[in-house]
């Protein structure tokens, strides 16, 4: 085993990583998109729209983590009729959503943006994973303007979130001549 000299002087083994990180989300926010421990592999497009054969990535994932935070990973890993691939394919987000998806269902945090929320609700949906959905939804209600009321209706409407779609049709109503 390789020992190495930490900034304490004590010595401490390669393999301790485990040991510098203080909580449970320190350690598992180390395991995003990591090969360590992985035993599911996501074969995601690169650019979105695009198919799985014009290019993809691989992104390592844990099933046990997956599953913790998302029934239809639960189901689809240790249900009846689990899924036992290694390699699974997404041809439905892009590989850069479902980094940022596996993020939050490993650390509670998500970093949204206004190229990526729209992703991430629906992945949200899709594996029902409900405080990321409201997580989204609070996020494109602080973005509201009527610039971006429309798309942001539409995708009220298509993932059934009825207080934003509210919120669109308020701001359509006081903001009409705009």
């Amino acid at each position: 085993m390789a020992l190495a000299t930490s900034r304490t002087g004590r010595s401490s083994s390669f393999d301790d990583w485990q040991a510098a990180k203080r909580t449970i989300r320190e350690r598992t926010s180390l395991m995003i998109n990591n090969p360590l421990m992985s035993d599911v592999r996501f074969a995601v497009p690169l650019d979105p729209g695009s198919s799985i054969s014009n290019g993809s990535q691989l992104i390592y994932a844990h099933k046990l983590l997956l599953s913790l935070s998302s029934p239809v990973f639960h189901a689809m890993f240790y249900g009846n009729m689990a899924d036992t691939r290694e390699i699974i394919p997404l041809s439905d987000c892009h590989s850069r959503s479902m980094i940022e998806f596996i993020r939050y269902l490993y650390s509670d945090v998500v970093h949204l943006t206004s190229g990526n929320v729209f992703e991430l609700l629906y992945l949200a949906k899709k594996y029902i994973v409900p405080f990321l959905a409201e997580t989204c939804c609070r996020f494109l209600e602080a973005e509201l303007r009527e610039t971006n009321v429309f798309k942001i209706l539409e995708h009220a409407r298509l993932f059934s979130e009825p207080d934003l779609e509210q919120r669109c049709w308020q701001i359509l109503d006081a903001k009409t001549t705009a």
